[in-house]
């Protein structure tokens, strides 16, 4: 674990705004400090071969190539926060072999792991000084690896997580093998923060004034969360599984209806909704991607680029 210092003004390369949605996430980390929200983590089983000098320098690289990979948040004493891009960053990296503490105990290697994946959750991330990805191994046998990989979400979304892995692995091959690796050229995330600086915010304030128009009910199921104690945000997940009849009623529904089976599920969820605060019409939260075809390569950007935004679902008696 790397005791970080807040970077040295010498290791500046560039001072730019945040978008909204890193505002967002920005006054969460400040007002839950401590708390696991937004904070991403991936693990992964690896079975073969690793070299760990060249995997720790093929993430290296991806800092050296992506801006945002090397930013930090900085907050005290401005007005507004910012995001500094620094010059040079090294991954928070960490390397163990658990095999003389573990042995061949499946149960005692899936716990060693568990707890191994909770301490990185817990330790959360500083965003004005930590490198805000890091990267855990852990060698359970000769040839095989428990990959933990984890950063903020407040660097990226889900969408770049591809684009990083896809291209650690092309790094990372190259070294092994020797050859020059060829990879797309950089758009710099701030070329989509200009892009977000230069739309005509009044213009945007009028399109959800009118599409919210008449619209001023308590939030979602407020009256029963009203009546719990306590402020505290307690997080928990409910799996369930669709069989095959029930998602092709679906898809035949979305295909009568000209529309994509996940717009059918969120006219299901407002309906949902609807029943429980007993009402015509709600509102709620849905997530889309951000990335606007108006600029070049987007799809090819490291960044954050997904926003939330209102989506009405009202029933007119039809």
């Amino acid at each position: 674990m790397k005791n970080l210092k807040k970077p040295s003004s010498k290791n500046i390369k560039n001072i730019i705004a945040l978008t909204p949605m890193q505002e967002g996430m920005l006054f969460h980390a400040l007002y839950e400090r401590g708390s696991s929200t937004y904070f991403v983590q991936t693990s992964y089983r690896l079975h073969g071969e690793l070299d760990i000098f060249y995997v720790k320098k093929s993430l290296n690289d991806l800092l050296r190539r992506y801006d945002i990979l090397r930013t930090v948040f900085i907050h005290e004493g401005r007005e507004r926060p910012l995001q500094v891009v620094l010059k040079e960053r090294e991954i928070d990296f960490s390397f163990e072999c658990i095999r003389k503490i573990v042995g061949k105990d499946i149960q005692k290697i899936n716990a060693f792991i568990e707890k191994s994946r909770k301490k990185d959750m817990q330790r959360s991330f500083d965003l004005s000084k930590d490198v805000l990805m890091r990267v855990s191994i852990l060698q359970i046998f000769d040839s095989e690896y428990e990959f933990i990989w984890s950063h903020h979400h407040i660097l990226m979304d889900g969408w770049c997580s591809g684009i990083l892995y896809s291209e650690f692995f092309e790094i990372y091959n190259s070294y092994l093998e020797n050859k020059i690796c060829i990879l797309p050229d950089v758009i710099p995330y701030q070329e989509y923060i200009k892009w977000i600086g230069s739309q005509d915010k009044e213009e945007g304030l009028r399109y959800w004034r009118e599409y919210l128009k008449d619209y001023n009910r308590e939030p979602p199921l407020y009256r029963f969360a009203k009546h719990i104690k306590g402020d505290e945000y307690n997080r928990e997940q409910y799996d369930f599984f669709i069989d095959e009849l029930l998602t092709s009623s679906l898809e035949k529904v979305a295909r009568e209806s000209q529309v994509t089976v996940n717009t059918v599920a969120e006219t299901i969820w407002g309906i949902l909704l609807q029943k429980y605060t007993n009402s015509d019409d709600i509102v709620f939260g849905t997530v889309v991607s951000g990335r606007s075809p108006e600029i070049d390569s987007v799809e090819l950007m490291v960044g954050l680029f997904i926003n939330t935004v209102p989506l009405r679902i009202k029933n007119e008696g039809v």
